[in-house]
């Protein structure tokens, strides 16, 4: 099923800067029956009920837009927001250790965030990986490989021993539990690699209010 919820151009005319609602309308007169195309569903105002069944259903979230807002290509808008049930972060590789058992050639990568212009470490992740992401991982940490760590701060002993350091140069995204007092990341498990995030822009991502 293919779900459809925005619309870009129409007869050569972009519609970028047309408000949300102006383009779902004309997505909706455009597009032809189709068994296997639909047009994504949205509700307004009851957000907060919306939410509730989303967090029933173990759905990762949902997404509130503002229906005047224009399509901004390749950032983020504060129109846009996304509303975690589960919180993720963004995370910085620095390193990665092998494991055991099934999972001996990738058993944990070990993650930080930028503070203050340096690398902070975040902790581990070493949940969340199948054979088919593991084997993506390893062949995105291999021109990485650096002979010394690139925190700021070193790792914790334990989590450094073994490891196998990386350039700080490839973006993760993890779903977790929450932060430690110290400023780790709790119960996290791997969710994707994240493309085009400049590592220097990953920061701790803190709920708005």
């Amino acid at each position: 099923m293919y779900e459809v919820f925005d619309l870009l151009h129409l007869d050569g005319r972009s519609l970028l800067d047309e408000p949300l609602v102006e383009r779902r309308r004309l997505l909706a007169e455009v597009l032809r029956p189709d068994p296997r195309v639909r047009l994504s569903e949205h509700i307004e105002a009851d957000g907060i009920a919306f939410f509730d069944v989303a967090r029933k259903r173990g759905l990762e979230g949902i997404m509130a837009k503002d229906r005047r807002s224009a399509y901004v290509p390749g950032a983020r808008s504060m129109a846009w927001q996304k509303v975690k049930i589960r919180p993720e972060q963004e995370l910085v590789v620095g390193g990665w250790v092998k494991g055991s058992g099934r999972a001996v050639d990738l058993g944990a990568l070990l993650v930080g965030v930028y503070e203050d212009g340096g690398l902070r470490y975040a902790g581990k992740i070493g949940a969340g990986f199948t054979n088919a992401n593991r084997a993506e991982l390893l062949a995105a940490v291999a021109p990485l490989a650096t002979d010394a760590p690139a925190y700021a701060t070193p790792p914790p002993r334990a989590a450094a021993r073994d490891a196998q350091w990386l350039r700080p140069e490839l973006v993760i995204r993890a779903e977790f539990a929450g932060w430690t007092g110290d400023g780790l990341v709790r119960q996290a498990a791997y969710k994707g690699i994240e493309l085009e995030k400049d590592p220097h822009k990953v920061i701790r991502e803190r709920p708005k209010t």
